[in-house]
């Protein structure tokens, strides 16, 4: 009598749920497409800031460019800790991949810097400050994330490479502190 509605019902709520597409699966290629983007994000991040002259607007698009690159640092960990363990040839290709940033951060970092008068200006040397704080944050989460994956050999080198640019990161925030 009430069971076939509440069969109907039941049968009608689960169905979406057992006929979704599944889940992606996460592995080293989509770490290294995630990689790649946050690369891009870098470029975009470093050419917005390239062209400030201490505007609010202009403050306001490279925090913009900001949240983005910690957004698809937070997508790259995820998938990272999704992932299995790497085999030895993903764990190179991931961990080259990872390195081929580092310049690029060290780079970002000293053009930040270079450009704190204007950040200043802008009234918004606090919020850089934050944001350093928080890029170092989940960088350090990537490269943990990073090391769980990947080779032993990969984790010492990777996690070498985290202390260098952990001291990039801790000199720039300290120029805004």
């Amino acid at each position: 009598m009430y069971l076939k509605p509440t069969i109907t019902l039941l049968l009608t709520l689960l169905l979406p749920l057992t006929s979704t597409t599944p889940l992606n699966r996460r592995d080293a290629s989509t770490v290294i497409a995630d990689l790649n983007t946050i690369s891009a994000d870098i470029a975009d991040f470093d050419a917005a800031v390239n062209v400030f002259d201490g505007s609010l607007a202009q403050a306001l698009a490279i925090q913009t460019k900001e949240n983005k690159m910690e957004d698809d640092i937070q997508t790259a960990i995820g998938h990272t800790q999704s992932s299995a363990a790497f085999t030895t040839a993903e764990s190179t290709a991931v961990t080259n991949t990872l390195l081929d940033l580092e310049p690029d951060i060290l780079s970002s970092l000293n053009l930040v810097v270079s450009k704190k008068t204007l950040f200043v200006k802008a009234g918004v040397k606090s919020l850089v400050h934050l944001d350093l704080q928080n890029l170092k944050a989940k960088t350090d989460g990537m490269s943990t994330a990073l090391q769980a994956k990947v080779t032993a050999a990969d984790k010492a080198t990777i996690a070498s490479h985290t202390v260098d640019v952990d001291a990039a990161f801790n000199s720039a925030i300290s120029a805004f502190s």
